[in-house]
C-alpha cells in the first residue's frame, strides 16, 4: 500500500490500526497536505460492511468542530475498496500526558470540558462516540484538543433509517459488527457491559471516567482481573477523587460521581449539561496550580495465574486492541452476571446436524487439516448459535490459521455459554480459551485435568499432547503421542506426529518408523490428505537435515497428491517447502517461482494468512539472492495484506525478516524501528517467545551499532523479569550469553566469562547442543585473549565435537571454532600449527565473509612472521579488502591490525604506521581497550623505525597509558596470564621506560 495513491492521496508510511481498519499517512497531491487516510478491515458480507463504512463516514464528515478530528473525504477505489481521509493529528495522547508530566486540576477540568463539546456536537447530530478513552484524545503542539476516532461510533437511527434527536436518546440502540460489545474496560459503561442499548450518557460515563483519572491519578475501577474490574463497574461506586488527591474540591468531586451513576438517569443528561458544570467549576480552580496530577504505574501480580489476563497485565500492553478486550470484558461479565443469580442451566444439546460438523471438525484438527476443520465448525456454529464447544474449536482452528483476533472473539462469544457445558466440554473451553490467549502452559493443565476425567480416550491423549507440543514439552509430548498408540494401534496422526518429534529429537530411525506406519495406516484408510501430509512432513525433515534429493522426491509426491485432491491448502504449504529447497540447491529461478506460485494459489482462493507466508517467503528468497528491491517490494506486500486482514502474528514474522534485512544491508537504524514494531505485535498478542526473541534480535543490533550501554541495558531488563517471574530456563542462558556477547565486543573479557559460565551450565543441562556449542566458542575467545590457552583448547575441543556430531556436520560451527584455534596457535607464536587452521577454516567456511576475512589475515600473519613476507602481504591486502566491502569497523580493525604487523615485519614502517592508526581509530570508537593499546604500540615502534621519535614517543606513551587502563578494568589478578603471551611480551618491552610512566 505504501507508495500507491488512492484518489489524489499518495500513501507515504503507516501510522496504525484503529477499531475498523488500517491508518496511513498520505500526501493531499492537490492541496499539498499531509493528511489521515484509513481502509477499512473486511468482513465476511463485505458488500454490507462496505456500504456501512460509507454511510458512518458520510455521518462523521457532517461533524465540524475544532475539538474533533475532521473527515475531508471518502469514497472508494477503482476496486472497490472503501476509505475515509481524516486530519492528521499529532500531540500527545491523554495518556502519554498523565503518564508522563502530568495534569493541573485547572488543565484536566480544561480538556475534559472540551472533550465534553466535541460529544456535545457529535450527539446533537446523532452520533455516539462509544470508545472514549486516553488514547482517543490527543492535546497538539499547540495545546488544542482533539477527540479521534468516531471509527467506532454509530448513528442514532430507527428502522427506517431516520436520525433521533437528543431528546429520544433512551430508546436509541447501537449495535456492533460480530454482536461484540464496544468500548475499553476502564472506560465501559455498565449498559455497555451488559450489552444493553446504549446512547449518549454511556459516552458521559466514560467521560466521567476519564475525568476521575485525571485528578485523582488512578482509574476510577480496578480490580486484579476482569472478573473484579467489571463487578466494580456494575456495582460498586467509586470513592471522591478528593480522597486521592486532597486539591479537589467538593464541587468538582460531585460532577466526577454524577457521571459515573449506575443508573443513565441519574447522570447528566446531556454533553452541553455536563460542560456546563465544568465551566463553572474550572472559573473557581486557582490558575496559578502548578501541582500536576500523575497516573498511578499498575503492576501485574505474577502469582495468579489464569487463562485471562489480568487487567493490569493488559494496561502494560501498547495498542491493545479495544474490541478483543472490551469484548471479553463484557461476555465474561454476563457469564458473571448469571452466576450471581445463580441460574442453572439445561446442559446444551446441539442439533445432530451441528454435532456431526463438530466431530469432523475435531478430528481435522488433529490431523492437522485447519482450513477444512475452520470450514467444518463454521458451518456448526452457523446451525447451532449457543454451540459454545463448537465455537471454542472453531477459535482454535482460527487461530491455528493465524487469524488471532477473530479467535478470540469467538472464544469470548462462547464464554457465556460455559454453564451449560458438560464438566469435560468446560474443560475444552477453558483449554482453547487458554490456548487462544497463548496462556500455552495453562492450556496444559486443563489438558491434563481432561485426561484424568477421560483416561481411556485416545483423542483425549492427542489433545494432551498437542498442547505439550506447542508449549515446546517436546519429551512429555511424545509420551502423550506414544500412548495414543498404546490405546489405539491404528490412530495415524499420533505416529505423524511421533515422525514430526522424533526428527527433532534427532532420533531419525524412530521418526521413519513412525512416518512410514503413518502413510501405511492413511493408505489403508484411503486418506489422501493424510498421505500429503505424511510426504509433506517427511520432505520438510529430510530438507532440515541437508538430504536434499530425498526431500524434493517426498514434496513432490506430497504436490502431486494435493493436486490430485484438490487441497489447496496442502498445495501452497508444500511449494512454500520447495521454495527454500530449491534455493538450497542453488535453483534461484525455482525458488522465486515456487514462492510466487504459492501466494497466487493463496491469494486466488482468499487464504489471506498463506498469501502473507508466502509473500514473505519470497521477500526472504530475494533477500538471500541479494536482490533487496524486489524483497521490499514483497514485505511490503505481506505487510499491506497482514494489516488489512489483522494477521498480526504474520505482520510481525513479515516485521522481523526484513528487520533482519535492514541489518545485512547496514541500515541498523531503519532495522530497529521494525524489530521494536515486531516485539510489540508479539507481546500484545502474548507470543511471548517471539516477543523474547525480538528483544534478543534488538539487542544484538544495538551491539552491532556499537550501542553497548543500550544493548546490555535491553539484556540485563530482560533477564531480570525472566529471573524474578521465574521465567524459562533456556530464556536466562540465552540473555546471560547475549551480556557475555557485549562484554566480549568491548574487550571486557572477565566479565563477560562469568556470563559465558552461567550460559553453558544452562545449555548443558538442557542438551541444547546447538546454543552449547557457540558459547563454548565465546569462552574460548575469551579465554585465550586473556592468556588461558589450556582451558580455551579445553572448551574448543569441545566445540568441535558438537558441529561435528550435528546432523551432517555443522559447517559454520566448525569453520568458526577452527579460525579461532588459528588465532590462539599464532597467539602463542605456532605459526605451522596457524597455518593450517586457518587453511582449514578457509575451506570449509568460505561462504562467511568474516571467516574468510579472520583466515586470511591469520595465514598472511603467519607467512610473514615465518619470513615469507611478499605472500603474507597480499593474503593480508585481500582480507582488509574484503573487510572494507562488508562495512563492519570491528573487521575492519582486526584486518588493519594484521596488516599493520605484516608491512612491520617486512620494513615497510610507513605503511605499517598508517595501517596501526587507521585500526587504532576504529577500536578506540568501539572502546575496546585491549586493541588499542597493541595497535597504538604498533605505531609507535613503526613510527621509531620510520625515523618518526616525537611521534613514537608520544604512541609508546599513550600505548603505556591504555595498558594501565586496562588493568583496572580487567583487574590485576588477570594480568599475569595476559602478559604471559608470546606475542604481547615483545610489543610490551618496545615501551621501555613510559610503562611506568603510564601505570
Amino acid at each position: 500500500m505504501i507508495g500507491k495513491t488512492i484518489s489524489h492521496y499518495r500513501i507515504l508510511g503507516h501510522v496504525g490500526e484503529g477499531g475498523m481498519g488500517v491508518v496511513y499517512v498520505a500526501e493531499d497531491a492537490r492541496l499539498g497536505r499531509r493528511v489521515a487516510v484509513k481502509i477499512p478491515h473486511a468482513g465476511k458480507d463485505e458488500k454490507h460492511y462496505r456500504s456501512r463504512f460509507l454511510r458512518e463516514a458520510r455521518a462523521v464528515s457532517a461533524l465540524s468542530h475544532k475539538n474533533i478530528a475532521a473527515v475531508f473525504d471518502y469514497g472508494e477505489t477503482p476496486e472497490g475498496q472503501p476509505f475515509i481521509v481524516m486530519e492528521l493529528v499529532t500531540g500527545q495522547t491523554l495518556g502519554e500526558i498523565l503518564m508522563g508530566t502530568g495534569l493541573s486540576l485547572s488543565r484536566s477540568v480544561e480538556i475534559i470540558q472540551e472533550v465534553s463539546d466535541a460529544l456535545a456536537e457529535a450527539h446533537r447530530r446523532g452520533i455516539v462516540h462509544r470508545d472514549v478513552k486516553p488514547s482517543n484524545v490527543i492535546v497538539n503542539e499547540r495545546g488544542e484538543v482533539k477527540v479521534l476516532d468516531f471509527g467506532l461510533a454509530k448513528q442514532f437511527e430507527d428502522e427506517n433509517g431516520s436520525e433521533t434527536g437528543p431528546d429520544a436518546q433512551t430508546l436509541l440502540q447501537t449495535q456492533t459488527r460480530s454482536d461484540v460489545v464496544i468500548g475499553t474496560p476502564l472506560y465501559l459503561s455498565p449498559e455497555q457491559a451488559r450489552g444493553a442499548r446504549v446512547d449518549g450518557r454511556s459516552d458521559l460515563f466514560a467521560l466521567g471516567a476519564l475525568l476521575y483519572e485525571c485528578v485523582a491519578g488512578r482509574p476510577a475501577f480496578s480490580g486484579a482481573n476482569v472478573i473484579e474490574i467489571g463487578a466494580q463497574v456494575l456495582h460498586v461506586d467509586p470513592p471522591p477523587p478528593s480522597q486521592f488527591n486532597s486539591r479537589v474540591p467538593p464541587e468538582l468531586d460531585r460532577i466526577v460521581l454524577k457521571a459515573l451513576a449506575k443508573k443513565v438517569e441519574e447522570r447528566y443528561q446531556t454533553a452541553d449539561e455536563m460542560a456546563a458544570e465544568l465551566e463553572r467549576v474550572r472559573t473557581r480552580l486557582p490558575g496559578s496550580d502548578t501541582t500536576r496530577t500523575r497516573r498511578l504505574a499498575t503492576h501485574p501480580d505474577l502469582s495468579r495465574p489464569s487463562a485471562l489476563h489480568t487487567i493490569s497485565e493488559t494496561l502494560r500492553r501498547p495498542r491493545l486492541s479495544p474490541l478483543a478486550f472490551a469484548g471479553a470484558l463484557a461476555l465474561v461479565l454476563l457469564a458473571v452476571w448469571a452466576a450471581i443469580y445463580s441460574r442453572t442451566p439445561s446442559e446444551y444439546k446441539p442439533p445432530p446436524a451441528a454435532l456431526k460438523l463438530y466431530e469432523s471438525g475435531a478430528e481435522a484438527m488433529r490431523e492437522g487439516a485447519y482450513y477444512k476443520a475452520e470450514q467444518l465448525l463454521e458451518e456448526a456454529v452457523k446451525g447451532a448459535d449457543k454451540y459454545a464447544l463448537a465455537r471454542a474449536r472453531h477459535a482454535e482452528a482460527l487461530m491455528e490459521l493465524d487469524y488471532v483476533d477473530r479467535a478470540e472473539n469467538e472464544v469470548m462469544r462462547a464464554l457465556p455459554e460455559r454453564a451449560r457445558l458438560s464438566a469435560r466440554d468446560a474443560l475444552y473451553l477453558d483449554a482453547i480459551a487458554a490456548t487462544v490467549q497463548h496462556e500455552l502452559g495453562t492450556a496444559v493443565k486443563f489438558y491434563e485435568e481432561i485426561v484424568r476425567l477421560n483416561p481411556d480416550q485416545p483423542q483425549a491423549h492427542f489433545d494432551l499432547g498437542r498442547a505439550r507440543e506447542k508449549n515446546d514439552e517436546i519429551d512429555k509430548a511424545i509420551a502423550s503421542y506414544t500412548e495414543v498408540t498404546r490405546r489405539n494401534s491404528a490412530y495415524a496422526n499420533a505416529y505423524l506426529r511421533l515422525g514430526v518429534l522424533n526428527a527433532r529429537k534427532e532420533n531419525v530411525p524412530g521418526a521413519v518408523s513412525n512416518f512410514e506406519r503413518a502413510e501405511q495406516l492413511y493408505d489403508e484408510s484411503k486418506t489422501a490428505e493424510g498421505r500429503t501430509e505424511v510426504f509433506l512432513q517427511r520432505g520438510r525433515v529430510l530438507s532440515e537435515v541437508g538430504n536434499l534429493a530425498e526431500a524434493r522426491r517426498e514434496l513432490g509426491q506430497a504436490l502431486e497428491l494435493s493436486k490430485s485432491t484438490n487441497n489447496r491448502y496442502q498445495q501452497v504449504q508444500t511449494l512454500l517447502q520447495l521454495s527454500p529447497l530449491a534455493l538450497a540447491e542453488v535453483k534461484r529461478d525455482d525458488a522465486i517461482k515456487h514462492a510466487r506460485s504459492a501466494m497466487e494459489l493463496a491469494l486466488s482462493n482468499d487464504m489471506y494468512n498463506l498469501v502473507t507466508r508466502s509473500l514473505t517467503t519470497l521477500a526472504s528468497t530475494y533477500y538471500s539472492l541479494g536482490d533487496y528491491d524486489k524483497a521490499d517490494e514483497s514485505f511490503n506486500q505481506a505487510l499491506y495484506y497482514a494489516r488489512v486482514h489483522k494477521l498480526h502474528i504474520r505482520e510481525a514474522v513479515a516485521l522481523v525478516n526484513q528487520g533482519q534485512m535492514r541489518v545485512k544491508q547496514n541500515r541498523a537504524d531503519d532495522a530497529l524501528p521494525l524489530l521494536e514494531r515486531a516485539r510489540t505485535l508479539f507481546n500484545e498478542k502474548g507470543y511471548r517467545k517471539d516477543a523474547d526473541s525480538a528483544v534478543l534480535s534488538i539487542g544484538r543490533l544495538k551491539r552491532q551499532k556499537g550501542d553497548y550501554a543500550g544493548a546490555m541495558q535491553t539484556f540485563q531488563e530482560q533477564l531480570s523479569v525472566a529471573r524474578q517471574s521465574g521465567g524459562n530456563t533456556l530464556q536466562v542462558g540465552q540473555l546471560n550469553r547475549e551480556c557475555g556477547a557485549v562484554l566480549m565486543a568491548q574487550e571486557r573479557f572477565p566479565e563477560a566469562a562469568k556470563y559465558f559460565i552461567e550460559s553453558i551450565a544452562i545449555f548443558k543441562s538442557l542438551d541444547n547442543k546447538l546454543l552449547l556449542g557457540y558459547t563454548l566458542l565465546n569462552q574460548s575467545n575469551v579465554l585465550w585473549r586473556m592468556g588461558h590457552y589450556d582451558e580455551a583448547v579445553e572448551s574448543l575441543g569441545q566445540v568441535s565435537a558438537i558441529a561435528g556430531n550435528a546432523g551432517g556436520g555443522n559447517k559454520e560451527l566448525l569453520a568458526r571454532a577452527l579460525v579461532t584455534e588459528a588465532w590462539l596457535e599464532l597467539s602463542r607464536r605456532r605459526l605451522a600449527e596457524a597455518k593450517v587452521k586457518s587453511e582449514e577454516a578457509l575451506k570449509l567456511g568460505g561462504q562467511y565473509p568474516d571467516v574468510v576475512v579472520e583466515a586470511k589475515s591469520v595465514t598472511g600473519l603467519a607467512a610473514a612472521l615465518s619470513g615469507t613476507g611478499g605472500r603474507g602481504k597480499a593474503l593480508c591486502e585481500e582480507a582488509a579488502q574484503k573487510a572494507e566491502e562488508g562495512k563492519n569497523s570491528s573487521m575492519i580493525a582486526n584486518a588493519q591490525l594484521a596488516l599493520a604487523e605484516v608491512l612491520l615485519a617486512e620494513g615497510n614502517a610507513r605503511g605499517a604506521r598508517a595501517a596501526a592508526l587507521r585500526a587504532r581509530d576504529l577500536i578506540a570508537r568501539a572502546g575496546q581497550v585491549e586493541s588499542e593499546w597493541r595497535a597504538l604500540a604498533l605505531a609507535g615502534v613503526a613510527s621509531r623505525r620510520a625515523g618518526d621519535a616525537e611521534g613514537a614517543r608520544a604512541q609508546l606513551s599513550g600505548a603505556a597509558e591504555l595498558l594501565g587502563r586496562l588493568e583496572d578494568v580487567w583487574g590485576a589478578g588477570t594480568m599475569p596470564a595476559y602478559f604471559a603471551r608470546p606475542d604481547v611480551q615483545p610489543l610490551r618491552k618496545e615501551l621501555g621506560g613510559n610503562l611506568a610512566a603510564g601505570k
